[in-house]
């Protein structure tokens, strides 16, 4: 199985009602879907943290699409370990987990639909 395309997506989610806490206001949430597709037809799905903003974090996806294409999606350690030494993140620690949190998410779901079992089975139940 190899990973064929990877496509960030920038959602805007209104919420019915606002939220009011002591740290934030707000009416709704953006944030970036990650759908990735395999060459056996398996999409994996994930949500990344918008961090700072949004379009930051896609951008980094954008960014480091060829490091996954072609790639072994059960590789998640390897894939892991080469964004985060490849792309650098090392000065944007948050950008790059906020960004990489939704690449993992949905590597295991790719993982879990390909062994028909849901993820937290995967986890030990």
């Amino acid at each position: 199985m190899k990973i064929t395309n990877i496509e960030p997506i920038i959602v805007s989610v209104p919420y019915k009602h606002r939220e009011t806490s002591t740290r934030v206001q707000r009416d709704g949430v953006t944030a970036v879907l990650i759908k990735i597709t395999t060459d056996t037809n398996i999409v994996g799905w994930g949500e990344s943290c918008p961090g700072p903003n949004v379009e930051s974090i896609y951008q980094i996806i954008v960014s480091t699409i060829p490091l996954f294409t072609g790639r072994n999606p059960f590789d998640r350690e390897a894939i892991a370990q080469d964004f985060f030494a490849t792309a650098h993140w090392f000065h944007r620690e948050m950008s790059g987990n906020f960004a990489f949190a939704g690449i993992d998410m949905a590597l295991w779901d790719i993982f879990g639909k390909a062994c028909q079992q849901p993820i937290y089975n995967l986890f030990g139940g």
